[in-house]
């Protein structure tokens, strides 16, 4: 907090930033009563980051009034890449799936507001706000893919790609408000 002759004004700000790597081990069996099984074993593996920031400002005039500025922002992306291998009873065949993916997502959320007091209207107080929220999601190409082979074949066989599966999102919201 600063003092600027008989005024005020006040800050507080920080920053925050996280990353890391994770490996985990996947492994899938499905039993179907009377029917046939699954069975799938592989790895995950996943790179994220995290960050943040926070700034706030208030400045303090005529010691009866108030404005202030409060922000505070979010992003985290994640990396992931799959691949796990395995036996499908349903379609008798080897089976090797992978996933590639990449999401970030983002929150911003700010508010303006207002503290009066108005002695010469017999101490009127007057309070006041307004506000913005957005939010944000991209996943840009998401991949999964499928290759097979046929288990009562040559195991010298190819696999075979199946159709595979692509998605891409985005997501923005919007919200505003005052009081």
């Amino acid at each position: 907090r600063f003092a600027i002759g008989e005024e005020q004004l006040g800050f507080i700000g920080s920053l925050s930033y996280r990353n890391g790597a994770q490996r985990s081990h996947i492994e899938l069996t499905d039993n179907i009563q009377g029917g046939a099984s699954r069975s799938f074993k592989g790895t995950s593996d996943e790179y994220s980051v995290l960050w943040g920031a926070l700034a706030n400002l208030s400045y303090k005039f005529s010691g009866v009034h108030k404005l202030s500025f409060k922000n505070t922002y979010n992003h985290a992306a994640e990396d992931k890449a799959s691949i796990s291998d395995g036996y499908d009873g349903n379609n008798d065949e080897f089976v090797r799936n992978t996933t590639l993916f990449w999401s970030q997502r983002s929150v911003y959320s700010g508010q303006l507001s207002g503290e009066h007091n108005f002695p010469e209207l017999h101490g009127l107080d007057v309070a006041w706000k307004a506000s913005v929220s957005s939010s944000s999601r991209r996943d840009p190409d998401r991949r999964e893919m499928e290759y097979a082979r046929s288990a009562s074949g040559d195991l010298n066989d190819p696999f075979i790609a199946k159709p595979g599966e692509r998605s891409w999102t985005k997501l923005d919201e919007k919200i505003y408000g005052a009081g």
